[in-house]
């Protein structure tokens, strides 16, 4: 192998690990907690919710609110949901 050869190979490589880290940090971005501060979820269905300490699934309504000026009944406060992402059919 000769040094054109390796010096391309290297920047292939390079190419290949800033094509990786660009997919993990889009993947990242999808299935991350969102604050209720930023943003609330535009579509009616169910979302995961979370307080700090308790996780759950809840219905999102567009009409009740996660904010911390509603409590949902049994107490806790939302703070970040997600949505639940099904996984594609074949």
């Amino acid at each position: 192998m000769n040094l054109t050869n390796v010096e391309t190979a290297i920047r292939n490589r390079d190419t290949k690990i800033a094509d990786l880290q660009a997919e993990i940090k889009r993947l990242e971005g999808e299935n991350r907690w969102i604050p209720v501060s930023e943003r609330l979820p535009e579509k009616e269905g169910y979302c995961f919710v979370c307080d700090g300490q308790w996780c759950g699934r809840l219905w999102w309504d567009n009409e009740w609110e996660f904010a911390n000026k509603t409590k949902y009944p049994s107490g806790f406060s939302v703070t970040h949901w997600k949505p639940i992402i099904l996984p594609k059919g074949e």
